[in-house]
């Protein structure tokens, strides 16, 4: 989860009454584009089903700015025909619709539509409308560019953090496509698996993190999101049960890099042997902002990749987080608690 881990019993209590109601003065109703058709022959479905993203970006390090192109497959796992989908470009809650740190333009398969949440999810209409099991691909130009603050999208130490950064296709049901409100206090994500096939160029002394494994210049990875950071990092790599740990720092002395790497390789063993394999080849810790939390630095969950101190409790529970949101999926915004609660308690157990 974001922010000091002291939030994180707070957030999830907050968090666990059901989807959107408007009592809590930190869970506003979730907006929702509004659908057609039959519940009931909806009951159970998700749509539309992100069947691939292929990037080919570039990193600007002088401008903390990524930019290129992004195709986004998919597939209509829905019960009626798509006129539109939503891509949520969770980066503009930094800024909102003045001051956007993420810009879309539609290129191929639709053109753009509304915009809605503070310019945080942007309608894609359809060039046809997709019938269902029908497939189409989104053409897009993409450019993103870290605030000027240490965040999980931002900068700390030259390095700029892209998290929840990438376009990703928002998640429909019977109810409507899920458009909640980024919040500053927890997590608003929701997004559903998909291969990703990423091309990053880089300048000679920039280095980056990222989700999955890379090979012949290609990243890729079968995950919800994509996490990115980039900048003038050092890395350690152990292993750890077939699994290939490296830890990423800015400040952190090597002392704590190797601190983090054991804690990090003594959950890995042990939440395999209790919840099932992990499943990856690779897991990447980074440091991130220590400004973050009162100088606590910050702990956030992404697949393959966890931003984290080398403090123990912060270690162990973003770790846990990649059985728990990245292997067991969950809307983070309407149903904090069953990956907060049960990485929570994957932690506790471990630390005995």
């Amino acid at each position: 989860m974001r922010r000091s881990f002291v939030l994180l019993a707070a957030t999830a209590l907050v968090g666990c009454g059901g989807g959107g109601g408007g009592g809590d003065p930190l869970r506003p109703t979730v907006q929702r584009a509004p659908e057609e058709g039959s519940r009931a022959q909806a009951a159970a479905a998700l749509w539309p089903q992100p069947e691939r993203y292929s990037l080919a970006l570039a990193y600007d390090e002088r401008r903390f700015r990524l930019a290129g192109t992004q195709r986004i497959a998919l597939r209509n796992t829905g019960p009626r025909p798509l006129a539109s989908v939503w891509l949520r470009t969770w980066g503009n809650a930094f800024g909102g619709c003045r001051h956007r740190h993420v810009r879309v333009q539609v290129t191929g398969g639709g053109s753009a539509g509304d915009e809605r949440v503070g310019c945080t999810a942007l309608e894609v209409r359809l060039a046809r409308a997709l019938e269902p099991g029908a497939s189409t691909a989104l053409e897009l130009r993409i450019r993103i560019t870290a605030p000027r603050r240490p965040d999980r999208f931002g900068r700390f130490a030259g390095a700029a953090f892209f998290g929840n950064a990438l376009p990703l296709l928002a998640v429909a049901d019977a109810d409507g496509t899920r458009l909640p409100p980024y919040t500053f206090r927890g997590e608003s994500f929701f997004s559903l698996s998909a291969p990703w096939d990423v091309r990053l160029r880089l300048a000679p002394g920039i280095r980056a993190a990222m989700t999955g494994s890379t090979e012949a210049g290609v990243t890729t990875a079968i995950a919800r999101d994509f996490a990115i950071v980039a900048g003038p990092l050092r890395v350690i790599e152990r292993r750890a049960g077939g699994v290939t740990l490296r830890h990423w720092r800015l400040r952190e002395s090597a002392a704590d890099a190797d601190n983090a790497l054991r804690l990090a390789s003594a959950a890995l063993r042990s939440f395999a042997r209790w919840f099932g394999p992990y499943g990856r080849e690779e897991l990447d810790l980074v440091e991130g902002p220590s400004e973050v939390a009162r100088g606590a630095g910050i702990g956030m969950e992404y697949p393959e990749l966890v931003l984290t101190p080398a403090q123990p409790v912060v270690v162990r529970h973003e770790v846990a987080h990649q059985w728990w949101h990245g292997i067991v999926g969950n809307d983070e915004y309407s149903e904090p608690w069953l990956d907060e609660s049960f990485a929570t308690y994957s932690a506790a157990r471990l630390a005995g």
